[in-house]
């Protein structure tokens, strides 16, 4: 079924590009698309370089058997097993690999966090928060799990040594909290770090009890990055940070 959506996709794709060529209907607001495409990967291309990375691991893993895709996705996963054989590995690819349901989040994580926080923090910055991010929540995570089980936390069957552990949400959670600091009014910054909390204990249903726990320490790992933002080329450009960026027309 995954695989069948993929060619849909691309067969899509495929349409939508014929019918520009022969200026067919809709073909401007098509191009439109296309040229703020363009203008966002200039904008950010880390950040698309990164989604990219992403969607290229999640079509290897289409044309996959399910039980070998998982077993790939275990080779990649943030576990006791992997961390214990090779924790660096684990802890940065574990950012770059998701399972396929997931592609929308990631799309929607890379247009509203990954994108606008990449023009403020820098095309080095971006991804330094947000592997800090991802790698330290991972880490948290899998060494306390263990201690949660055991005080009934943790309730589910929790396989803590060769779980999957994958996807971008614990960096991007991390640099959406880091943004609260780009709300220049402090009331509305207090209501933002107050509010990003809740709604990420109201996807628990989504994502679990683990995952949710996981994604409250990425946030308060964001928070706590405030002294990044005092970093002079950063403040310079939260000076003049905003979320349109220019559109070209060739």
């Amino acid at each position: 079924m995954d695989l069948l959506i993929g060619l849909v996709a691309v067969a899509l794709c495929g349409a939508a590009a014929w019918n520009v060529r022969r200026a067919g209907p809709g073909s401007e607001r098509i191009l439109g698309i296309a040229r703020y495409a363009r203008a966002w990967v200039r904008a950010s291309p880390v950040a698309a370089l990164m989604w990219l990375v992403v969607m290229s691991n999640t079509v290897m893993l289409l044309g996959l058997p399910h039980s070998l895709g998982e077993q790939v996705l275990e080779a990649h996963s943030t576990n006791l097993e992997q961390f214990g054989s090779h924790p660096l590995q684990s802890l940065i690819t574990s950012a770059l690999w998701i399972e396929p349901v997931d592609i929308p989040f990631v799309t929607l994580m890379t247009l509203l966090v990954l994108g606008p926080a990449e023009r403020w923090l820098g095309h080095a910055g971006m991804p330094m928060v947000y592997f800090a991010g991802s790698a330290t929540a991972s880490l948290i995570s899998v060494l306390s799990a263990n201690r949660l089980l055991a005080h009934g936390i943790l309730t589910d069957d929790l396989d803590v040594q060769g779980m999957i552990d994958v996807g971008v949400s614990y960096g991007s959670l991390c640099l959406a909290g880091l943004m609260v600091y780009l709300i220049t009014s402090w009331r509305w910054r207090v209501a933002a770090m107050l509010a990003l909390p809740i709604l990420v204990q109201l996807s628990m249903p989504f994502f679990g009890l683990y995952s949710t726990l996981g994604h409250l320490r990425a946030v308060l790992l964001g928070y706590l990055l405030y002294p990044v933002t005092r970093i002079p080329s950063i403040r310079r450009r939260a000076a003049n940070w905003t979320w349109r960026f220019r559109v070209t027309t060739p």
